[in-house]
């Protein structure tokens, strides 16, 4: 039996009735007052995007503080000293030896407290009057770290050749 025989055995025990008045209007009303679909996808986007900007900007904010301004021949005077020092500290750990082990971190130490200096001495520069002084302060700084590096790899290798003869 399909559909349209069914509906007309029926049809007395079907409901017939019509609805009820302004039926039709309420219902309309209802269906404008509903809210519309929300984009929850465009609305996470911008969630996302917002949250990705404040991050940058606090970072940025950061990192500016923490990167100050140096006049030109100084940032090339520190990536030249920074290249000797890295090379040197690359020849130090070379030579460490159960021997020279604690020598050698105890430079590294050293080193870093150094570099904390040359950090305070950067934000001394943006704000002090005498910047000249500041600058030959970082360039001391940075004879410093190479004096001592220098120093420390003669040690390691006069330990070194010591701990042969002995042997």
């Amino acid at each position: 039996m399909d559909l349209e025989e069914f509906l007309k055995i029926n049809k007395d025990k079907l409901d017939v009735q019509s609805p009820v008045e302004n039926h039709f209007l309420r219902f309309e009303q209802k269906l404008s007052k509903q809210k519309p679909i929300k984009n929850y996808f465009l609305k996470a986007m911008i969630s996302i995007t917002a949250s990705i900007l404040v991050f940058i900007t606090i970072s940025f904010a950061l990192f500016n503080d923490k990167e100050h301004e140096i006049p030109q021949e100084l940032a090339e005077s520190q990536q030249y000293f920074n290249t000797i020092i890295n090379k040197q500290l690359k020849q130090l750990k070379a030579q460490e030896n159960t021997k020279s082990k604690i020598i050698i971190d105890d430079t590294i130490k050293e080193l870093k407290v150094l570099e904390n200096e040359y950090n305070q001495l950067l934000i001394e520069l943006n704000t002090s009057e005498n910047q000249q002084l500041i600058i030959d302060l970082l360039i001391q700084n940075f004879q410093q770290r190479i004096a001592l590096l220098k120093q420390v790899t003669q040690e390691t290798k006069n330990l070194k050749n010591t701990h042969y003869e002995t042997i």
